[in-house]
């Protein structure tokens, strides 16, 4: 009896694609997992570096210059101690629903809280690591990349404009990283007293124990900075609410629907139901009982396999994220009648483009989004996930997690916002198409 094959990994269906020169990868993290799940593939990139822990693959820019060393260094010990967390999503949901379960008010704590204190812990763990088996000059030298990728006059003037701005979370959010590989007077000396007291005070909340337990108490103390929405404005006068009913300082949004011009490949129609029994074809006889008047066997055939996914995809457009045509044509592929659309803006304003509709679609350039207002500023995430709720089901969003409002400032996004449409549509999360296309492909077999 012939074996039967192994199924390729996301990774090994990537070993193509151009790999970072392995000598520039230090430290060999990337060799072998912690619990020996196999190699990783390594990838060289000019976007910002990230590792995908559950997939095992590592984005990572080469070169020899200081940024390169300290992201390279940095990534690998995501890979060294954040194996047991894979999913910073499901981590956050896994928090937010203890919070819920205390019935005290609680501001919910989004991904970028949690990758913030994460942050700490893995360059601090990265670092003793470091001093403990390479010694006290390689330890010096990681250190210093760190420095001088984030100067410390830089984060000093960082942590001050969150806090002018009125995003104390924001600011919490830079100074925890900051202090793994600088001292609270480092950076408590700047001219701004408001920015030194919160270092301060992020320094109190780092000490203890570098285990899971201290990064949800750092990623809950930043979420509380950030103040919880408020109740809907009443008649007797205060702010009224937006017309699109959020609060957050989101672009105004306007919905595109192009002409559509080509049906979708395998959209020819609902091929998931078995055709009806011919007349007289008589099937299942043990059930013909025609003095009971029963006449079953001529009912029609049963439903053979279940329904492909439909539902929504949102897919975030800006130029953080890269959605290609090819990318496109897949996830049409594995469900021709999924609504697609993608948004995307720049300045005060954003434009949400749907590409597919029951089964119909329509390509569009890059060129073309721009002429009707697809920017490369998320703008609009707020309003662009709103209309995503009101799409039926399944709903997913593809989207790096990095929002923004008017200006592209993230200083206008309101993250709880955004985690309160994502919770209230049970709108499911993506980083990436490549993740969702696998996803819908399991789902159909």
């Amino acid at each position: 009896m012939a074996r039967k094959p192994k199924t390729r990994t996301y990774a090994q269906k990537l070993a193509k694609a151009p790999s970072a020169a392995h000598h520039l990868l230090t430290p060999s993290a990337y060799s072998t997992s912690p619990k020996g799940r196999g190699p990783w593939t390594v990838l060289s990139t000019n976007r910002v570096p990230r590792v995908n822990l559950r997939k095992r693959v590592a984005e990572l820019p080469t070169g020899n210059t200081v940024g390169a060393r300290a992201s390279r260094w940095h990534e690998a010990q995501h890979v060294r101690w954040g194996y047991r967390h894979p999913n910073p999503n499901t981590w956050v949901k896994a928090i937010n629903r203890k919070l819920a379960r205390l019935k005290t008010p609680y501001t919910a704590v989004t991904t970028i809280d949690l990758n913030a204190a994460e942050d700490h812990r893995v360059n601090v763990l990265g670092l003793q690591a470091t001093y403990a088996v390479l010694g006290y000059q390689a330890w010096l030298a990681r250190r210093q990349d760190l420095r001088d990728t984030f100067l410390a006059s830089k984060v000093v003037e960082t942590i001050g404009g969150f806090i002018t701005a009125g995003r104390k979370d924001l600011a919490a959010g830079v100074a925890v990283p900051a202090l793994s590989f600088y001292s609270s007077a480092e950076l408590s000396d700047g001219p701004n007293p408001d920015a030194n007291e919160l270092v301060e005070l992020a320094s109190q909340k780092l000490e203890g124990a570098l285990n899971d337990a201290t990064v949800e108490k750092v990623a809950r103390w930043i979420a509380s900075f950030r103040e919880p929405p408020e109740a809907p404005a009443t008649s007797a006068g205060g702010a009224q609410p937006s017309p699109t009913g959020l609060k957050g300082g989101w672009g105004k949004m306007a919905v595109y629907t192009p002409a559509f011009n080509e049906k979708v490949i395998g959209a020819e129609g609902p091929k998931h139901y078995a055709t009806e029994t011919p007349t007289g074809d008589a099937h299942y006889t043990h059930r013909w009982r025609p003095w009971e008047g029963s006449f079953s066997v001529f009912r029609a055939l049963k439903r053979k396999r279940k329904a492909p996914p439909f539902g929504a995809v949102l897919c975030d457009l800006s130029g953080s994220m890269h959605v290609t045509e090819k990318q496109i044509e897949e996830i049409l592929d594995a469900s021709p009648f999924t609504t697609l659309a993608v948004y995307g803006g720049y300045g005060a304003r954003g434009t949400l483009a749907i590409l597919a509709r029951n089964g119909q679609m329509r390509r569009m350039s890059r060129k073309e989004l721009y002429a009707v207002g697809v920017g490369s500023g998320n703008i609009v995430d707020g309003p662009a996930l709103e209309w995503l709720n009101k799409q039926p089901g399944p709903r997913v969003w593809v989207c790096d997690g990095g929002v923004t409002g008017c200006n592209d400032s993230s200083e206008h996004a309101d993250h709880h916002e955004i985690q309160t449409l994502l919770a209230k549509g049970r709108v499911k999360q993506v980083p990436s198409l490549d993740e969702f296309v696998d996803e819908l492909r399991r789902m159909r077999r």
